[in-house]
């Protein structure tokens, strides 16, 4: 009973997170911490804090992790600010990822539930930006609303979030439906795909386009280099048709890929966070400081700059702010995390065991997938270490991702 109102919370969560500043994330976490707390103290009694942090192959890079970030909360340039900021977002993170492991390793009927939210989630999403597209294109006959599609039924996804959902939701879809056995997620699947790819025209954002496409390639070579090899072509073909017959504006989105110049005024944030981790090497300058640096008198942004200064909270780039933040130390670890997660997935893929259907390594394919693709995402937002709502939604499927390490019988 416990558990399965712990599903509904993280189901309400990966539904409506989208759509919602950052109340839905916090609201469904600290719920969500108190069932895990009491399903814990009523199954395991005076020991329950034990299990509170379920054993899985990434504690001791999070907890190498969790070091650097204590050293550059010492050494930050206002310890009360970063300490505050740790325990805001990092534990809060960290949280969801341990219950999300916990949960899913506990049931594979739960997984499928987790698993099963994800993809109606990503049906409502593609569902409610093609008709937005059809409605402002063919009804309303509004251009400013359809030329760039950026809202699911109207609403429009906070903090310009619409690109970053695709790439949660696309690569999943489409790594099911081509490797799932059971034909129903198969259809299921390839119509939340074909919806989410329309969208993805339709929005035509670069830094969707690019770490969406490289983490299907990666994926499906990794599995199947016959079905690699037919992804890339369909892409290139894609790409070519886009660039010869595509409206102007999407003809020189695709031009501007190679120039990073002409990546929406992201070069002076760059130069700026790059300054900040040369100046503060080994811990940074402090979690959370980027903001307050970028207004100060050495690290401030040229004067003409397009966009309001007080919009430049970050650095438009998830490693670039955490090098300047928590120093190389830091940088080194956080990217051991995912070094360690890419070594597991790695060998579940090649080696996936006997005693886990086809659809449940589709699954696992498919969330690997989309957290490569955020992670390559992150190279041109401020991600997974920022936010509520867009970073919970990432520390959570690699929670339900990790937890299948524990069901393969593999020797990972």
């Amino acid at each position: 009973m416990n558990n399965a109102l712990l599903l509904l919370v993280f189901a309400v969560f990966l539904i409506f997170a989208p759509y919602d500043h950052k109340y839905i994330g916090k609201t469904c976490f600290l719920a969500g911490l108190g069932i895990w707390l009491l399903i814990n103290i009523l199954k395991y009694k005076q020991k329950f804090y034990r299990e509170i942090i379920p054993h899985n192959a990434l504690n001791k890079p999070l907890l190498i992790f969790g070091i650097a970030c204590l050293f550059s909360i010492i050494a930050s340039l206002n310890p009360y600010h970063s300490q505050s900021v740790f325990v805001e977002r990092y534990l809060m993170y960290a949280g969801i990822f341990w219950i999300a492991v916990g949960l899913a390793s506990g049931s594979k009927k739960n997984l499928y539930i987790l698993a099963g939210a994800l993809l109606v989630s990503s049906l409502i999403f593609g569902l409610g930006a093609a008709w937005d597209y059809y409605y402002f294109r063919y009804i309303a006959k509004t251009p400013g609303m359809y030329e760039r599609i950026w809202t699911v039924f109207d609403k429009i996804i906070p903090y310009y979030g619409f690109p970053l959902y695709l790439t949660y939701f696309l690569p999943v879809n489409f790594i099911i439906a081509v490797f799932a056995k059971n034909k129903w997620l198969k259809v299921f699947c390839s119509i939340n795909a074909v919806l989410l790819f329309l969208c993805c025209i339709w929005n035509f954002t670069r830094a969707a386009w690019i770490s969406i496409s490289l983490s299907l390639l990666l994926s499906a070579f990794l599995k199947n280099k016959k079905i690699g090899l037919i992804i890339a072509l369909s892409l290139a073909s894609v790409i070519i048709l886009g660039a010869l017959f595509s409206k102007p504006v999407v003809k020189e989105r695709i031009r501007s890929i190679p120039n990073p110049y002409e990546w929406s005024f992201r070069m002076p944030l760059y130069k700026s966070s790059l300054s900040i981790w040369k100046d503060y090497p080994v811990f940074g300058a402090g979690i959370g400081m980027l903001e307050d640096l970028l207004r100060s008198a050495k690290y401030k942004l040229p004067e003409n700059y397009p966009i309001p200064k007080g919009l430049t909270l970050h650095a438009h780039n998830t490693y670039l702010e955490l090098g300047a933040e928590t120093g190389i130390l830091g940088f080194l670890s956080f990217i051991f995390i995912f070094a360690v997660f890419f070594r597991k997935a790695l060998r579940l893929i090649s080696y996936p065991g006997s005693n886990l259907s086809p659809d449940y390594h589709a699954i696992f394919l498919g969330l690997f997938s989309s957290i490569i693709a955020i992670l390559i995402f992150a190279l041109s937002s401020s991600i997974i270490t920022v936010g509520v709502n867009n970073s919970l939604y990432f520390w959570l499927l690699l929670g339900i991702a990790t937890s299948l390490f524990s069901h393969s019988n593999s020797k990972l």
